[in-house]
């Protein structure tokens, strides 16, 4: 087991702290930046993506979106934006934001999720991010602001 933690802001302290007394430092990797170019392959060297945001600011939760994008399992809270586009056994799997128990169970149940499964909630994932591309999303706005016009 090792765990890649993309971490940035005030609570880093508390982090150390937890993965001191949880004895987790020896297998776990923080990164507190990766540049844009780096991120597909942080994502698709990763067995599953925990999306754990409780910001109230989350207006989209991009970064669920990339790790979808990338072929990469997610888990993800049902938080704001992040709900407007993942969806629970479809194309992620989802708990209660703040819930650590249900998180706990959902993290057992991407464990002992068949192969066809897992492969079917990632191929789902490609497709709800591929809705999301830029051409797409130019396009939407595009037809959208002739709307507007016309």
């Amino acid at each position: 087991l090792k765990l890649l933690i993309g971490v940035s802001g005030d609570q880093d302290d508390l982090l150390e702290e937890e993965l001191e007394k949880l004895d987790l430092k020896n297998i776990t990797e923080k990164r507190s930046f990766c540049a844009q170019k780096d991120l597909t392959n942080y994502y698709s060297s990763l067995n599953l993506f925990l999306f754990a945001s409780e910001s109230e600011s989350e207006s989209l939760g991009l970064v669920g979106l990339e790790a979808m994008a990338c072929g990469t399992f997610c888990i993800c809270s049902n938080n704001s934006g992040i709900a407007t586009y993942a969806t629970d056994k479809d194309n992620c799997l989802m708990f209660e934001k703040g819930n650590i128990e249900q998180l706990a169970e959902t993290i057992e149940e991407a464990a002992l999720i068949s192969d066809d499964e897992r492969k079917q909630i990632v191929q789902n994932g490609l497709k709800t991010a591929a809705k999301y591309d830029r051409k797409v999303i130019s396009e939407e706005f595009i037809r959208f602001f002739d709307t507007l016009l016309n």
